[in-house]
C-alpha cells in the first residue's frame, strides 16, 4: 500500500475535515474521498461507523494505530538515509588533458550507476597545482603524468604505465636518425612549458630532468589557460615535450599546432622513465571516509599492456573505485 494513502488516513482521523486533508495533500476533497474507500477494500474491512461524525470501527481504530507506526517507522528510515547522505571521491586532474578527462568521466558514470549512494567529484584547481590539492586534503586522489618528487614524503605514488617523452622541435631543425634522442642534443634549445597549474607538476619534472644533467637549455613558461595560445608561442630553437598518450584520437585536436609544425624524436628513455599517467595518494588519511589505496597492478600482464595508455589508464580507474568501494562497502 502507498504510504501516502497511510498518511491521508491519519490525518483525516486527526483532522475531521476531508476539505482540510485535501488542502494538506493538494488533492480534490474527491479524490481523497476515492482513496479513503480504496484502503478500505485493499484491506477488506470498513474503517468507519459514521463517516459524518469520522467514528471508527474497531477495525478501523487498529487500522489507524498500525499505520501510525509504519509511517513512524519509514520516516524514520528516511532520517536515517539523509543522515548517511551520499559519499564522495574527490579526484583531482586537469580538465585540459581530453584523454584523462573522457576517461575519468567514463569511469564516473559507471562506478555511479552502480552505487547510487557514493559519488564522483571532479576537482580541476584553477589556482594551485594538482599535488596541492592532495596536499590541503581537497582531493583524496589526483591524476597526473609526472609525480612532483619533491613531495615524495608526503605522497603515494602509482605509475600506471612508463610512456616514452617525446621532444618536439621545429621541422628541419633536428638531425636525429636511429634510436632514442640523447638529451644533449639538444642543447641550446628553450623550453616552452605551460604555466597553467593543472600542467605544472609534469612541467617541473621535465625541468628537474634538464637541471639534473649537463646540458644547457633555456625555459620560458607561458602563462595562458589556452593551449592554443601555448603553441602559437615558437621560435626556432624552441622545443615541447609530450608524452606518448598526448597523440591519442582525443588529444589530438588540442595539440593540432605541435603536430603540424613540428619534428618528434623519443627522448633517452633514462630521462623520461618516471613519466606516464599516475595516480597520487595522500600519506595521511584524508576527511573522506572513502578511502583510496593504490591497487595490485597484476592486471597488466598480458593483454591489457599491450593497450594504448589512455586505454589502460580507464581499466586502472575502474578497478581503483571498485576495489576502494568494497573495501569501504559499511558506508
Amino acid at each position: 500500500m502507498d504510504i501516502q494513502l497511510m498518511r491521508e488516513f491519519i490525518a483525516l482521523v486527526n483532522l475531521k475535515s476531508y476539505r482540510k486533508v485535501a488542502q494538506q495533500f493538494h488533492i480534490a476533497p474527491s479524490t481523497l474521498s476515492r482513496h479513503i474507500k480504496a484502503i478500505g477494500k485493499e484491506l477488506g474491512h470498513p474503517l468507519f461507523e459514521n463517516l459524518r461524525a469520522y467514528q471508527l470501527t474497531d477495525e478501523g481504530q487498529v487500522v489507524f494505530e498500525r499505520f501510525g507506526i509504519l509511517v513512524g517507522e519509514y520516516d524514520g528510515l528516511l532520517q536515517a538515509l539523509a543522515a548517511q547522505g551520499p559519499h564522495y571521491v574527490r579526484i583531482a586532474y586537469c580538465f585540459e588533458d581530453r584523454a584523462i578527462s573522457h576517461y575519468v568521466r567514463a569511469a564516473k558514470e559507471k562506478f555511479e550507476r552502480a552505487h547510487r549512494r557514493t559519488r564522483v567529484k571532479i576537482i580541476s584547481p584553477q589556482d594551485k597545482t594538482i599535488s596541492a590539492c592532495l596536499e590541503s586534503g581537497e582531493a583524496d586522489l589526483s591524476v597526473m603524468y609526472a609525480p612532483p618528487a619533491a613531495n615524495a614524503r608526503r605522497f603515494k605514488t602509482q605509475l600506471l604505465i612508463p610512456e616514452p617523452l617525446l621532444a618536439a622541435v621545429p621541422k628541419g631543425t633536428l638531425e636525429h636518425r636511429e634510436g632514442p634522442l640523447p638529451l644533449e642534443a639538444l642543447e641550446g634549445r628553450t623550453f616552452y612549458y605551460s604555466a597553467h597549474p593543472g600542467y605544472l607538476d609534469y612541467s617541473h619534472h621535465i625541468l628537474d630532468c634538464i637541471e639534473s644533467s649537463d646540458v644547457s637549455m633555456s625555459f620560458r613558461a607561458v602563462a595562458s589557460d589556452n593551449i592554443d595560445e601555448m603553441y602559437s608561442c615558437d621560435g626556432p630553437d624552441r622545443v615541447w615535450f609530450f608524452t606518448q598518450s598526448s597523440f591519442s584520437p582525443r588529444n589530438r585536436p588540442l595539440f593540432e599546432r605541435a603536430y603540424e609544425t613540428s619534428d618528434l624524436f623519443e627522448v633517452d628513455p633514462k630521462i623520461s622513465m618516471a613519466i606516464g599517467i599516475s595516480f597520487l595518494f595522500p600519506t595521511e588519511p584524508t576527511k573522506s571516509p572513502f578511502a583510496l589505496q593504490p591497487i595490485s597492478l597484476k592486471y597488466r600482464q598480458g593483454i591489457l599492456m599491450k593497450m594504448p595508455a589512455d586505454r589502460h589508464f580507464l581499466v586502472a580507474i575502474e578497478q581503483l573505485l571498485e576495489n576502494s568501494y568494497y573495501r569501504n562497502r559499511r558506508y
